[in-house]
């Protein structure tokens, strides 16, 4: 499974397009949350990942992924980002391709 397919499946997910360019707090968290998901179930490098935004660069894809791990995940608002989360990992771990890492 590729980054891209994981993208495609958290936006099906939110019903929502999270790659456009904004500082929007509810599409932070989601392209935080799509990150970390990427880095986990890919074998993909962080530029890689940030190749599904308008401007991902490796810093900030790390920076994201650093920050869902260390304060979103607790989040109930504007998303209830732990249910998200347990959602999406269900979702995927049902597909195939997937490989799983630790990156903790």
């Amino acid at each position: 499974m590729r980054s891209k397919d994981i993208t495609r499946i958290v936006k099906r997910y939110f019903d929502t397009d999270f790659t456009v360019k904004t500082r929007d707090r509810r599409i932070i968290y989601m392209r935080a949350l799509n990150n970390a998901l990427c880095k986990r179930y890919t074998n993909e490098s962080l530029s890689m990942i940030g190749r599904n935004y308008y401007s991902g660069d490796h810093a900030t894809v790390l920076h994201s992924i650093k920050m869902f791990n260390d304060n979103y995940i607790y989040q109930t608002s504007p998303i209830d980002m732990k249910k998200a989360y347990i959602d999406l990992e269900l979702m995927l771990e049902g597909t195939e391709d997937v490989k799983i890492t630790n990156y903790q």
